[in-house]
């Protein structure tokens, strides 16, 4: 089955990386609900962009503290750990409106309809299959 919505995060560093998640997002997609939390700098780049996404977007500006950071500066400032708590924020954003949703990374690059998810589970994971070079 498909999500019901779908959210992410995001601050300008990586604003580039969102347009390209959202216009393949909205190709598979369409009109559905994404949760986007973020910083002011990001949302009003993607709101004037051109092409229009095709989406339901709904912002929440509370990233701004994070903008032009990235993370190796978070890591020294000591703040990595407080972005990365950001994604359940967002994820409590969106279960708050919708009957499920599911979290994206805003680097990733949707190929095809995402139409396989268990609902009848709580909560999914995925593994992560990045390896550290040495």
């Amino acid at each position: 089955m498909k999500p019901n919505s779908f959210c992410t995060i995001s601050t300008n560093k990586c604003k580039h990386e969102l347009v390209i998640f959202l216009l393949t997002l909205s190709i598979h997609h369409e009109g559905t609900p994404v949760y986007i939390l973020s910083d002011k700098e990001t949302s009003i780049e993607i709101l004037n962009m051109s092409p229009k996404i095709k989406l339901d977007m709904k912002w929440f500006i509370e990233l701004d503290e994070y903008s032009n950071k990235s993370r190796a500066e978070m890591e020294r400032d000591g703040i990595w750990s407080d972005f990365q708590m950001m994604k359940a924020k967002v994820i409590e954003k969106a279960l708050e409106i919708e009957e499920d949703t599911l979290f994206l990374d805003s680097d990733m690059v949707i190929l095809d309809e995402i139409n396989d998810i268990n609902k009848d589970k709580n909560i999914g994971v995925s593994p992560q299959f990045i390896k550290e070079k040495n």
